[in-house]
């Protein structure tokens, strides 16, 4: 199973405003059938930054705004402060190796980066932590959840819980034993060999969630993407929940 990535919005030290992800409290994969969700935080100083147009440079290569993953996860970040993620900033969209230089040279004032691309630079001293979904206030939201074919799950019952039951027992023994099973990512070319960084990260995260944790948070992640425009077919989280949230255990 490849590792669960968090996204951190970062910036140089050098730049007006800095945003990634640093110290522990976000929930870990969870059973069930769907998506999960992220993370920003400012100072007054830092709000007005947010607000003088220099934007914020996101790590993507799309070109869908409304339903890239890097740009929801902009989106919850900013809202989690009160910035508008509609109005307030100017997300752009670049290639990851062009974050940090566009920081320095002041093209844009962030960027959303993965805890494992940031990690280093962030322990160096190069980029500054602000913000992620590791964070206290984002410990009731699964960064993560399983999802299957809705078919699939209805004519395959059975296969269906077998698999969550599966990965659910997996995740408790990756909680209970966060170093083995880094090693075991590390060997089966799913994590990167820095076995110390992917230990760090991967010992962050609450594995093993059961499937009310997920139904609740979901739920809430559901009223949040409406509210923010990231859910545009219907405004009901009702109607959203009937579709994606099927639980088999």
């Amino acid at each position: 199973m490849k590792q669960a990535l968090r996204w951190f919005l970062c910036c140089t030290l050098a730049a007006a405003l800095t945003l990634t992800g640093c110290g522990g409290g976000n929930s870990g994969s969870s059973s069930g059938s769907v998506s999960g969700s992220t993370s920003v935080v400012s100072s007054a100083a830092q709000s007005a930054a947010w607000r003088t147009g220099l934007g914020v440079l996101t790590e993507t290569t799309g070109t869908d705004r409304a339903g890239n993953i890097h740009t929801v996860a902009a989106a919850v970040l900013l809202d989690a402060d009160g910035i508008n993620p509609q109005t307030d900033v100017n997300l752009m969209q670049v290639s990851t190796d062009a974050c940090v230089a566009s920081m320095e040279n002041g093209e844009i004032s962030a960027a959303l980066l993965s805890d494992t691309f940031a990690y280093n630079m962030v322990k160096d001293g190069k980029l500054k932590c602000i913000r992620s979904l590791l964070d206290e206030d984002f410990a009731d939201e699964p960064c993560c959840i399983i999802a299957m074919n809705g078919t699939f799950v209805k004519e395959n019952p059975t296969i269906s819980k077998k698999v969550l039951q599966c990965v659910q027992k997996a995740h408790q023994w990756m909680r209970e034993n966060p170093e083995e099973a880094t090693q075991v990512l590390i060997d089966e070319g799913m994590n990167s060999e820095d076995l110390e960084m992917n230990t760090m990260l991967n010992n962050s995260l609450q594995f093993g969630l059961d499937q009310d944790f997920t139904a609740v948070s979901l739920e809430h992640v559901v009223e949040k993407y409406i509210r923010l425009g990231l859910i545009t077919a219907t405004d009901s989280v009702e109607e959203v929940m009937d579709k994606v949230w099927s639980p088999v255990l």
